[in-house]
């Protein structure tokens, strides 16, 4: 199912580039905070995970299609964390004694993020729903574990994650520009894939974010 979503999001991103109408595109660049929404498909794993944060940056394309309908793409470099997870446990020592520790772990990656929103200007606002693609290029997995033991533990490790090579999710945004040139907007992804590419894997993740574009 997940490989047909994203095969079905490549035909569709390439189908709204022949839409576009060459001769009034405009370009510019984006920048913006975003924060991840992790699932992992447990309600009872999930109460211990807090929300991710990260930036992003790239390029802005903005292609009308007919009067105040346009398409409006994207193509920007993330560095984001999809989740903080921590919680408080127990350890013993060699002698059966008890000790307090935390537990903490965090995915952090680098990917690439393609969102294609077809939008409806009205004035200086604008509205719209589409689709985007992230391209996962690296993904980690850091983990550690805190005690008050004698002497005090701690012990910190990482691990690559095997994710998916392309998540699909449905994009919906809306925006305002202060000048002609200058545009702030609000943006959130709902995630259609899951996580990993494991066959068991019910995780997924919505993003959310505020951006300020610049057009040239």
């Amino acid at each position: 199912m997940n490989r047909v979503i994203s095969i079905a999001a490549i035909v569709a991103l390439v189908t709204s580039l022949s839409f576009a109408d060459e001769k009034s595109i405009k370009y510019g660049v984006r920048a913006a905070f975003n924060m991840n929404d992790y699932s992992s498909g447990n309600k009872t794993v999930d109460k211990d995970i807090n929300m991710g944060m990260g930036v992003s940056g790239g390029l802005l394309t903005i292609a009308p299609i007919s009067g105040n309908i346009n398409f409006r793409i994207g193509a920007e470099f993330h560095f984001r964390t999809l989740y903080d997870k921590e919680f408080d446990m127990k350890y013993y020592d060699l002698n059966g004694k008890e000790y307090d520790a935390k537990y903490e772990e965090d995915i952090t990656e680098f990917a690439i993020s393609i969102p294609v929103v077809v939008a409806y200007s009205l004035g200086g606002a604008w509205a719209g729903a589409g689709w985007q693609i992230d391209l996962p290029i690296g993904s980690e997995r850091s983990m550690e574990m805190s005690g008050t033991g004698e002497p005090d533990y701690d012990g910190k490790e990482s691990e690559n994650v095997n994710k998916r090579s392309m998540d699909f999710g449905i994009a919906i945004g809306a925006g305002y520009n202060i000048t002609s040139n200058i545009g702030v907007d609000l943006k959130a992804v709902i995630g259609l894939t899951n996580i990993t590419s494991k066959s068991d894997d019910k995780s997924s993740m919505n993003q959310y974010g505020v951006g300020i574009s610049y057009l040239f």
